[in-house]
């Protein structure tokens, strides 16, 4: 089975890779990166991020939301992890806590699903009852929007993947189509 390809803006690839070579060797290992390409795939992940500008990404450093295109077997699948190369149970140290090397979550309601806005925004669980503290009011109409138009778009997840480098994660929360292509956005959650 061939790799999961990412795609991001080739400008932030560039700037990662400027400021941590080690990361972007890290989601290449999972990734196979792929050109940005003016498509319609591309458009929706760039109309989807443009939602969320002045938004930031909250972690140990803040970071923004940028458009990015997924292309391989649906999130959560066998094939899914098969393609990544991760086992579901795998687990990883990030910022020295221990963590699920990936976590594949549904948007909804139930086991393995969250609302919408906290698989953009990250918030577990335990905290979606608590979000006002974490989470400024206006931005979560701007987070329920872009839920609505990844969910309209397709099957809505959020990939979260520990990388190799033991202090950050990736975040892809994006909207998986019939087509195998899942389009949304990426972000980086710092963990020291």
């Amino acid at each position: 089975m061939s790799k999961l390809t990412l795609s991001i803006v080739d400008a932030l690839r560039a700037d990662i890779q400027d400021q941590d070579a080690e990361l972007v060797a890290s989601i290449d290992k999972y990734f196979a990166p792929a050109a940005w390409t003016d498509d319609e795939d591309t458009r929706l992940a760039t109309e989807i991020a443009g939602l969320l500008a002045g938004i930031e990404h909250s972690s140990d450093i803040d970071c923004g939301y940028f458009p990015c295109v997924l292309v391989g077997p649906e999130p959560g699948t066998p094939a899914f992890y098969e393609a990544l190369g991760v086992a579901p149970t795998a687990r990883a140290k990030v910022g020295g806590f221990d963590n699920p090397k990936v976590e594949v979550l549904g948007e909804g309601e139930g086991k393995g699903k969250l609302p919408g806005f906290a698989l953009i925004s990250g918030l577990g669980k335990d905290y979606i009852e608590q979000w006002r503290e974490y989470v400024r009011e206006g931005e979560k109409v701007v987070l329920d929007e872009v839920s609505k138009k990844l969910a309209s778009l397709g099957t809505m997840y959020s990939i979260n993947l520990c990388a190799d480098d033991g202090a950050h994660r990736v975040l892809l929360v994006v909207a998986y189509r019939e087509n195998g292509r899942a389009v949304g956005i990426f972000t980086l959650r710092q963990e020291t």
